[in-house]
C-alpha cells in the first residue's frame, strides 16, 4: 500500500448487484488492528467474527434477503465516492490512517456485498490502481471454512474510467495466478458486478514493507534481516522474470512482510518481456501508475521493458533496508541523472556486496546489472561452479574419492579451515561483522573447540552489537538535537531495546529522551508566558511559570519571570487600589450634583469616573441621565422664558393678576426658576398697594 499511488473504492452503477447489509448490531471486526494482506494462518477466528450469517441458511438466502433498490444503490455509490474521495484527499500517514478509519466505521455501518457473494468488511489500504478490502466469503460461511476471509481488491474510480484500466486488473488476476511461488500473493479470481471490477487473493497477516522502513528510517535492519527479505523479493522477481513478466512497479508498498517471509503484489501493471513467445497489445505501461521513486530511467522514456527495470527497483529495495534511507533522496532516476548524485556507501557490507548494490542503482540501463538473479549472486556472494553432465560429475566423484579420503583428506580440511578463519579474521577487520560471524560459525563447525574462532565469535558478535547500538544512538541523537522529533527517538529506543534491553545505552537514550521532552515543554511554556506577558495578562504569565517549576524548581527564566510578574501585579493592585477609590470619589460627587438638579456637575464627574473605569454600566447609567435630564433642563428654560415674557407684559399693564398667573406657570416648568419666582411676588406686592389704597366711606 503506497501513498504515492493511492486509491479509492469503485461507485457501483445502476444496473449493479452490490447488496449492502446493515450490521444489526452485530460487532464488527473493524474495530481490531488487522494488519492489511498477510497470508492468514489456519487457526479457529473469534466466534464473533466467524459469520454473521444465521446458522441453517446459505449464503445465497443470506445474500437475496437483502436485494437491494434503486435509491439504495443511489445511496451506496454516494457513501464509496465519499470514502474514495477521503483517500485521495490525504497526503500524510496520518491523514491516511484517519481516511481508513473513517472508511471503515462507513463499512461497519452499511455492509457492501459484491455478486451476492464477498462482504466487504473493512479497508486495508489504497495502492496501485485500486483499494484493497478486507472481504468475507460467503460461500466460505457456508461450507463453515474456519477462515472464511480474503482480500478483496477493487479498481479505483479513477483507473475505471481508464479504457485500458478493465483488461490490466485482468492481466493482474491472470499473470499472478500463472505464478505459483511462495514469495507472490495467491490470487484467487477476477469479476466483476455491474461498473465494479475486482479480483478476489489469499488475506495476509504481517505489515507492509513500507511500514517496516519507517521503523528502521536511517539506520536500516540487521544486516541478515535486511538479507533474508532481499533473497525472498529477487527470488519473487525473478520467477516473474523466468515467465516473461517484468514487474514494473516494485516499491515497498508492494512487498509484504509475514511469518513466513515477504511476498511479492500487485502486478497491476506488469508489463510482457520481448522476449515472451505469447504477446498481447495492451501494455500497462500506458495507465502511467508508476511510483517515482523506484522507477527506471527508461520508463521515464517509455522505452520497452526490460528485466533491469526491476533490478533498479529490487536495489533501491535492499539500499533502504540495509541503510533506513533511499539512495538518491527519494528523487526520480532522471533528477539523480541530471544532479549527478551518487549513492553514499553502505556500511557493514564487504566491498563486493557494495559492487553488486551499486552496480544494480546505475541509472542507465547499459551500466546496471542485467538480472535479479546475477543482483542476487553477487550481492549474496554466492560463488556459481561449472556445471558438468551428471554422468560425468558423478563418475569424477567415484573415481576421486578414495585417493581423496586417503591422502587429502586431513590437509585439504586443515586448509579450508585456516582459510575460512583467515576470511573471518579479514572481515572483522573490515567490519563485517556478519561475513566474520558466519565465517567463525563455519570453522567452529568444522573443529568445534577451536578456541581462535570461538574468540574471534564473541568478540564479532559483541562488536557487532556494539555497532548496532552505536548506530541507532546517532540517530536518536539526530531526531533529537536536530529535529526535536521525539517520535522517532521513541522508535530508535524501542529497536534499542529489543536488541540489548540490558544496556546503559538505553537508560541514557530514555534519559535524553526525558531531557528533550521537559526542553520542548519549556520552550513551549515559555513562549506562552512571553506572549502573555506582552498582553499584560499577568495570570496567565504566573500559570505557564508554575507548570515549567513544577517540572524543573531551578529554571532561571521562569523564576526570573515570575518574580518580576509579581512585582507587577503588586504594583497592579496598588493601582487598582487606587483607582478603585477615585471612582467611588467621582461617582459619589456626581451622585450628589445631580441630587441637586446640577446636571452640568453630575455629568462632568460621571465622565471623570469612566475614565477610571471604562465602561461602568453606574458611571455609563448616571452620565446619560445626567445629559437627558440636561437637555430637559434647556427645554422646560426655554419654555418658562417664553411664559414669563407674558407675564412681564400683563405686569406692564398694570394686570397684576395676569402677571401672577403667567408667573405661576412658568414656575411650573422650572419650579426654582428665580425671574418667575420675583415677577410672581412683584405683582402680589402692587396687588397689596392698591388694596391699601382704596379709602371706604
Amino acid at each position: 500500500m503506497d501513498k504515492n499511488n493511492k486509491a479509492s473504492p469503485n461507485k457501483p452503477a445502476k444496473d449493479s448487484n452490490a447488496t449492502v447489509i446493515k450490521s444489526a448490531g452485530a460487532q464488527s471486526t473493524t474495530g481490531r488492528q488487522s494488519q492489511p494482506r498477510s497470508a492468514s494462518p489456519a487457526k479457529k477466528p473469534p466466534a464473533e467474527a466467524k459469520t454473521r450469517i444465521k446458522q441453517g441458511r446459505s449464503a445465497k438466502q443470506a445474500a437475496e434477503e437483502y436485494a437491494p433498490s434503486t435509491e439504495k444503490i443511489k445511496k451506496d455509490a454516494i457513501a464509496l465516492t465519499r470514502i474514495n474521495n477521503q483517500f485521495q484527499s490525504q497526503d500524510t500517514s496520518k491523514g491516511f490512517e484517519k481516511a481508513q478509519s473513517d472508511a471503515n466505521r462507513a463499512l461497519a455501518d452499511n455492509k457492501i456485498v459484491l455478486n451476492k457473494r464477498f462482504v466487504l468488511d473493512s479497508t486495508l489500504g489504497s495502492g496501485g490502481m485500486g483499494t484493497v478490502y478486507k472481504g468475507q466469503d460467503l460461500r466460505k460461511v457456508e461450507a463453515n471454512d474456519l477462515n472464511p476471509y480474503v482480500a478483496v481488491k477493487v479498481l479505483n474510480s479513477d483507473f475505471e474510467k481508464h479504457p485500458d484500466a478493465y483488461i490490466s486488473l485482468q492481466r493482474e488476476a491472470s499473470r499472478t495466478n500463472k505464478l505459483a511461488h511462495p514469495n507472490i500473493i495467491t490470487v484467487n479470481d477476477f469479476d466483476r458486478d455491474g461498473d465494479i471490477v475486482f479480483m478476489t487473493m489469499e488475506l495476509l497477516e504481517g505489515q507492509s514493507m513500507d511500514v517496516l522502513l519507517r521503523n528502521y528510517k536511517d539506520t536500516g535492519l540487521p544486516i541478515d534481516e535486511a538479507m533474508s527479505i532481499i533473497k525472498d523479493y529477487c527470488n519473487a522477481v525473478e520467477y516473474a522474470h523466468q515467465n516473461n513478466i517484468i514487474h514494473s512497479d516494485l516499491k515497498p508498498g508492494n512487498i509484504f512482510i509475514t511469518e513466513t517471509g515477504a511476498k511479492v503484489l500487485d502486478f497491476g501493471i506488469a508489463r510482457i518481456t520481448s522476449d515472451a513467445q505469447l504477446k498481447d497489445d495492451f501494455d500497462a505501461g500506458t495507465l502511467g501508475a508508476l511510483t517515482e521513486a523506484y522507477a527506471s530511467l527508461e520508463m521515464f522514456e517509455y522505452k520497452p521493458p526490460a528485466p533491469s527495470d526491476d533490478v533498479y527497483a529490487a536495489g533501491i529495495i535492499a539500499y533502504e533496508l540495509l541503510t533506513g534511507r533511499h539512495p538518491y533522496g527519494r528523487k526520480s532516476a532522471e533528477k539523480a541523472l541530471q544532479e549527478k548524485l551518487k549513492p553514499q556507501r553502505v556500511e557493514g557490507i564487504s566491498k563486493r556486496q557494495w559492487q553488486a548494490l551499486s552496480k544494480a542503482l546505475k541509472l542507465k540501463r547499459e551500466d546496471r546489472t542485467a538480472s535479479i538473479q546475477k543482483f542476487l549472486d553477487e550481492l549474496t556472494l554466492k560463488k556459481k561452479f561449472p556445471i558438468f553432465k551428471l554422468t560425468s560429475l558423478v563418475f569424477l566423484i567415484a573415481l576421486s574419492w578414495f585417493g581423496y579420503v586417503k591422502f587429502f583428506m586431513p590437509n585439504e580440511l586443515t586448509n579450508v579451515l585456516n582459510k575460512t578463519f583467515i576470511k573471518a579474521q579479514e572481515c572483522y577487520a573490515t567490519k563485517n561483522y556478519d561475513c566474520a560471524i558466519d565465517s567463525a560459525r563455519a570453522v567452529i563447525k568444522m573443529e568445534p573447540g577451536n578456541k581462535e574462532a570461538l574468540e574471534l565469535l564473541k568478540q564479532s558478535k559483541n562488536d557487532f552489537l556494539d555497532y548496532r547500538i552505536n548506530k541507532l544512538m546517532s540517530v536518536a541523537k539526530q531526531c533529537l538535537d536536530k529535529n526535536s522529533d521525539i517520535r522517532c527517538a521513541n522508535t530508535k529506543l524501542q529497536q534499542l531495546i529489543e536488541i540489548a534491553a540490558d544496556s546503559t545505552q538505553v537508560r541514557k537514550l530514555e534519559n535524553s529522551i526525558a531531557e528533550k521532552e521537559l526542553e520542548i515543554f519549556i520552550n513551549n511554556s515559555m513562549l506562552t508566558a512571553n506572549s502573555c506577558m506582552v498582553e499584560k495578562n499577568y495570570n496567565c504569565v504566573m500559570d505557564s511559570t508554575a507548570e515549567i517549576l513544577n517540572r524543573n524548581v531551578d529554571y532561571a527564566p521562569a523564576i526570573r519571570l515570575a518574580e518580576q510578574v509579581k512585582v507587577l501585579l503588586s504594583r497592579q493592585r496598588d493601582e487598582s487600589a487606587k483607582n478603585n477609590k477615585e471612582f467611588n470619589t467621582r461617582m459619589g460627587k456626581a451622585r450628589a450634583c445631580f441630587a441637586k438638579g446640577d446636571y452640568t456637575c453630575s455629568k462632568k464627574y460621571a465622565k471623570l469616573a469612566l475614565k477610571n473605569k471604562p465602561g461602568n454600566s453606574q458611571a455609563e447609567s448616571l452620565y446619560e441621565k445626567s445629559g437627558y435630564a440636561m437637555s430637559r433642563k434647556t427645554d422646560n428654560l426655554r419654555r418658562a422664558n417664553k411664559v414669563l415674557q407674558q407675564g412681564q407684559q400683563c405686569f406692564k399693564r398694570k394686570n397684576y393678576s395676569c402677571a401672577i398667573a403667567k408667573s405661576e406657570s412658568a414656575l411650573e416648568f422650572l419650579p426654582d426658576h428665580n425671574p418667575a419666582i420675583k415677577l410672581r411676588n412683584k405683582a402680589k406686592q402692587e396687588i397689596e398697594k392698591l388694596k391699601n389704597s382704596i379709602i371706604i366711606n
